[in-house]
């Protein structure tokens, strides 16, 4: 499966008619609408595409080989899970 960076969503937004200008307004403001909504609410659901959740990953403890075990912090973690309408594009489905 292709990923698609800003400037890729961009060109594809200018490929169905809107200027560079607009094109890059609209992936701004909707990865700042993504990034408030994160942070306020704790979960952002685009319909027909998925869901984000903001989660806590608890502390561990890492033990590489050759090193000393090294604790790793509690943090917040955004997971996607995608909607059933992106599987079913899918060949297949899921």
């Amino acid at each position: 499966m292709p990923v698609a960076g800003r400037r890729d969503i961009q060109k594809r937004l200018q490929a169905l008619g809107f200027t560079a200008s607009e094109s890059e307004i609209a992936v701004e403001t909707l990865i700042d609408e993504l990034i408030v909504g994160l942070i306020e609410e704790g979960k952002v659901t685009v319909g027909g595409f998925g869901s984000f959740t903001v989660r806590t990953r608890r502390s561990r403890t890492t033990k590489l080989p050759g090193r000393e075990p090294r604790r790793v912090p509690t943090r917040l973690t955004v997971r996607f899970k995608a909607s059933p309408a992106v599987w079913a594009d899918q060949d297949g489905g899921r």
